[in-house]
């Protein structure tokens, strides 16, 4: 599809209405994908299809310099009067950078005779309805370089986004004499994802007298498809019998996960619930292990040790399209183990989608003497592109979430992730020892973005002037049942409610009373931590819910 798009938009390009200094002939077969590199190595400029519109006159190749050699040269000599020489670089396919800065390096010298001024050179970029310039320099003493002396330009391609483009580099003058020539080399293009925005950092309590906690908040670049949060649910919430490995043996219990072909996303969790044996005897440590519609391995959880209750396992973005497995591995357990549940009366119980694998051989428990139809309770927790309006442009960028790094103390530079997968929302609280240091990327499904601001954190040690006023709450009751009261000293503006691994679970805004109430009976028994914003700061408390 992209390469048809490319063409078509091409096709478009060739008959607009352009200044009478932009030539546009050159057939689609030559368009560039981005990153491109140009080191000259090749030693002919038709490898990359560089042209000369005004005709190659003093530009070659020269074998002998270059950082390193060769490199690109407009030499003064044979001597040129009023001139004006273009050295074009091909198309570059930027159709589908939805999300990306695009730059352009490279390196430039100059060898001067005369510091005139009046030798000049332009680095300039042709867009579909325009050309706009990027560089002007000339032969003068301003121009800082002397004789082989090099000079390294970066410069962000703002305007060569979602597009097509192509780069024009341009030696003119009044007397070419008074330079022995212009060199450019190790032309690149590349691109980079787009970081968050707006990132801060609200900071509540106080060293050695209450748990200090940073409040990490930041805006999605301008760009893109957002993801969403979605658990594939199919059991009751309830276990009536189950199933475990056996001692020595190699299996694993699980549900098939029946998806269209067009869902498409990552699974970032698991969540299965355990009957705890009280005659257990082996070392349980399990792993889930994930499978395609044909049954072919795709990725695995990490390992963990069950109990009695739900347990959630994280995952590593293990990407999947449509139907996928999930299955629970015993592997060679010596001893008596405890069991998955299992949900005989639910509404998925009688599709068949619980499977048994031992070995290589598949079979569902209910085609078994004495099991009785059913599904396992084994969740699957994924993040997915949200729909989006149907548009002709095709868009690859997917924003999957974001990624936390941490450093503690003041200028401490080992910044270590601290989320298990890609965040969903754009707040996450954290607790601190007085002092540490952020940034926040984003996660995209090509890739991860640079840096945002680097960012610090700290809270007022003991007897070191505290913050004034600082923001009180009141969660009434905790633990709470079914509804909550929560009340601070100043106006609330906004709670969130998010888990122990910074995921938002409710969100209430557009708050303006010091006392709301809230409904947690959607949330299951757990610690959850309460996310409170006033126009003086943010407390974050923690809120436990028993059912």
């Amino acid at each position: 599809m992209k390469t048809i798009y490319t063409k078509l938009l091409f096709i478009v390009i060739l008959f607009l209405t352009y200044s009478s200094s932009l030539i546009f002939a050159f057939p689609s077969d030559t368009i560039k994908s981005i990153p491109f590199t140009e080191n000259w190595g090749s030693g002919s400029f038709s490898t990359n299809n560089w042209t000369f519109p005004d005709g190659q006159s003093n530009w070659f190749l020269a074998t002998t310099s270059g950082l390193p050699a060769p490199c690109a040269r407009f030499m003064g000599i044979p001597w040129l009067t009023n001139y004006s020489f273009s050295l074009l670089s091909p198309w570059f396919d930027a159709t589908q950078l939805t999300c990306d800065y695009v730059y352009l390096d490279f390196d430039l010298r100059v060898d001067k005779i005369q510091e005139t001024g009046n030798e000049k050179f332009r680095a300039e970029v042709d867009l579909p309805s325009s050309s706009e310039m990027l560089l002007a320099t000339n032969n003068s003493y301003e121009f800082n370089c002397e004789a082989g002396y090099w000079h390294h330009y970066h410069i962000n391609l703002a305007k060569a986004i979602k597009t097509l483009f192509r780069l024009r580099f341009i030696a003119y003058g009044e007397n070419s004499a008074n330079i022995s020539g212009w060199y450019i080399d190790n032309i690149m293009v590349t691109s980079k994802q787009k970081p968050p925005r707006n990132f801060s950092i609200g900071e509540n309590g106080q060293c050695g007298v209450s748990s200090c906690t940073a409040l990490l908040t930041w805006s999605p670049p301008k760009c893109g498809v957002n993801a969403q949060t979605i658990e594939f649910i199919y059991d009751d919430g309830h276990a009536e019998e189950g199933a475990a490995g056996w001692s020595g043996s190699d299996c694993s219990f699980g549900n098939k996960f029946e998806l269209s072909p067009g869902n498409t996303g990552f699974l970032v969790s698991f969540s299965a619930w355990f009957f705890k044996n009280p005659n257990q005897t082996g070392d349980d440590m399990l792993t889930v292990d994930v499978y395609d519609s044909t049954r072919v391995l795709i990725g695995s959880s990490e390992w963990f040790k069950p109990d009695t209750g739900w347990i959630t396992v994280q995952a590593s973005n293990i990407p999947f399209e449509g139907t996928f497995y999930a299955m629970i591995r015993w592997e060679n357990i010596q001893g008596i183990t405890n069991w998955l549940g299992y949900d005989i009366n639910g509404p998925y119980s009688s599709n068949y989608w619980d499977y048994w694998l031992m070995g290589s051989s598949w079979t569902t428990p209910a085609n078994l003497s004495g099991c009785e139809d059913g599904i396992f309770l084994l969740r699957a927790t994924a993040i997915v592109p949200a729909k989006k309006k149907q548009s002709m442009e095709p868009d690859s960028t997917v924003i999957l979430g974001y990624n936390i790094y941490k450093a503690d103390g003041y200028e401490n530079d080992n910044f270590i992730r601290i989320n298990n997968s890609p965040v969903p929302d754009t707040t996450y609280s954290d607790y601190i020892d007085c002092m540490a240091r952020y940034y926040v990327t984003t996660v995209f499904t090509s890739g991860e973005s640079d840096p945002s601001a680097k960012l610090q954190a700290g809270c007022n040690a003991v007897g070191i002037h505290s913050a004034p006023d600082p923001v009180t709450v009141i969660i009434d009751p905790n633990p709470a049942f079914a509804k909550v009261e929560v009340s601070s000293n100043y106006i609330i503006n906004e709670i969130k409610i998010t888990d122990l691994f910074g995921k938002l679970l409710q969100t209430v805004g557009n708050l303006t009373d010091k006392k709301i109430t809230l409904d947690v009976s959607g949330l299951t028994n757990g610690i959850y931590m309460v996310n409170l914003r006033t126009f003086k700061g943010v407390n974050v408390t923690k809120l436990i819910v028993l059912h």
